[in-house]
């Protein structure tokens, strides 16, 4: 009986195959862009600044049009950097927040997506605070979406918040029917 071990090539390959298959599976769960629901949308040049509108107008969907465009970008809803950052401070954080949290900071493009879905608390706006002045200091590319309109961020999240935001590049508002309830 012959032992088919690492040095068979046809195991090899298979293996590397595997290899690679995971490694771009992890790879796009750090990066967090949703894939299933928006898998249809093509790629558009990177803007950062803000996309705000009401629900269902498409904000995330551009926002996923324009990361798209890119090799390394994070994409992550702003109650799950909440909630990570949480978690963190608790010391109860799983490898994956961490390292989606740490690469929301440090890498060169950051998708937050749908920020103020919540009444901000405190540590939350203390959390996106961090976050932004950080990314602001630092130059890196920003793109936020939102339901509330401008005035509204800096009245619930503060005029640092919003300044730091509107800051990143250009406001784009998007009106229209919600496209969940009218196709």
């Amino acid at each position: 009986m012959t032992d088919i071990g690492n040095d068979d090539p046809y195991w090899g390959d298979e293996q590397k195959e595997r290899d690679e298959q995971a490694a771009e599976a992890r790879l796009a769960k750090l990066q967090g862009i949703p894939q299933k629901r928006y898998q249809d949308v093509a790629p558009k040049p990177w803007q950062g600044g803000l996309i705000h509108g009401p629900s269902g107008v498409g904000k995330t969907r551009e926002a996923v049009a324009r990361a798209r465009s890119l090799p390394r970008v994070i994409f992550y809803e702003a109650t799950e950097f909440i909630e990570d950052a949480r978690l963190i401070e608790l010391d109860r954080a799983d490898e994956l927040q961490q390292k989606r949290h740490d690469w929301a900071s440090a890498k060169e493009y950051l998708v937050l997506d749908d920020l103020g879905a919540r009444r901000p608390t405190a540590f939350a706006e203390d959390a996106i605070l961090r976050l932004v002045n950080h990314r602001w200091k630092e130059g890196l590319e920003t793109l936020v979406t939102s339901n509330l309109a401008p005035a509204q961020i800096a009245e619930i999240w503060g005029e640092r918040i919003a300044s730091r935001i509107f800051g990143f590049g250009s406001v784009l508002t998007m009106a229209g029917p919600d496209r969940r309830i009218e196709p």
